[in-house]
């Protein structure tokens, strides 16, 4: 069985993944606020790494920390699966240049910028913004290579078609 984990999985149980969230609530595999990524799951054993709408919630440099140790955790030819909202495309919206591709204008526009307060949880707020560029870019100083990222579609949030992208970076 190959390891698998979900970090910031939230409430979120994914068959055959180990979980990793902030909150005990969730009775997560791994109980850890992120950056750092726990010492002990940085031993290069993990073939899987999925950040699902994760990777916003931290400040750039919390970010680049978090992205370099999944880097170190990941085994040879491992992969980190990452989806997060377009900047791009939430600007365009908010300026009315491109339409909503959500029924709530908000989730395609501000939110998407911020997170979401109706939790009242500042682990739901946005800290940073990205582009596949942008994120192409950070992924690459924290020791990715540019031929083993990809850049596509996002698949995890239906809802919200075309706003979103996901990034695949393999070690």
């Amino acid at each position: 069985m190959p390891e698998r984990l979900i970090l910031c999985a939230g409430p979120y149980i994914y068959e055959g993944f180990k979980t990793l969230d902030a909150n005990p609530d969730y009775k997560p595999d791994y109980c850890a606020v992120l950056p750092p990524l726990p010492r002990e799951l940085r031993d290069g054993r993990w073939q899987e790494i999925y950040l699902i709408h994760g990777i916003e919630h931290f400040y750039k440099w919390e970010a680049m920390e978090l992205m370099a140790q999944v880097h170190e955790a990941l085994s040879d030819g491992g992969i980190l699966v990452m989806e997060q909202p377009n900047l791009t495309v939430v600007a365009e919206v908010m300026l009315g240049i491109r339409e909503p591709m959500t029924e709530n204008k908000e989730l395609s526009g501000i939110m998407a910028i911020y997170g979401d307060p109706g939790y009242g949880n500042p682990w739901m707020c946005h800290r940073w913004g990205w582009t596949p560029d942008s994120l192409t870019s950070a992924l690459l100083q924290c020791g990715f290579l540019p031929e083993k990222i990809k850049v596509c579609r996002a698949m995890s949030r239906p809802f919200a078609e075309g706003r979103d992208f996901r990034v695949e970076a393999k070690k």
